[in-house]
């Protein structure tokens, strides 16, 4: 139960500093290009790279802890960065034709996802446009 309530923690600190930092970038951004979401994916893609070299072969942690910084934190942070992941060890494995499948297909279910069960998707959808710009979450 510890488990869960180590990524829980972690996910709830993640996903409160991407909801900070979209927003923050979003300030900032004169046009109406999600600038915000871009700033969040990139930020956790990198550091889901660092971690993950860092924890898996340089630093030494508490077994009990990983799951904090990369399920909790950055998985919440963004689940961007958990696809880049899970594409770049596809990659590295010498797996590139199930890579670009996977990469093609998570586009295509995720947009897909959006509006597969009614029409009113798109109206629905633009309930979290504000002045004209993308809500960063």
């Amino acid at each position: 139960m510890s488990y869960y309530l180590t990524i829980a923690f972690g996910g709830a600190v993640g996903a409160m500093s991407r909801y900070w930092l979209s927003t923050l970038s979003e300030k900032y951004n004169p046009g109406v290009f999600p600038i915000g979401t871009i700033v969040v994916n990139l930020l956790g893609s990198l550091l889901i790279g660092v971690f993950f070299v860092l924890l898996s072969e340089k630093i030494q942690m508490a077994a009990h802890l990983r799951p904090l910084v990369i399920i909790g934190f950055l998985g919440a942070f963004t689940t961007f960065s958990t696809f880049s992941i899970d594409a770049l060890l596809l990659m590295q494995q010498g797996y590139y034709g199930t890579a670009a499948g996977y990469s093609g297909q998570c586009y295509q279910l995720h947009i897909g996802s959006l509006g597969w069960h009614d029409r009113d998707t798109p109206g629905r959808i633009n309930t979290f446009v504000t002045q004209d710009k993308i809500h960063p979450c």
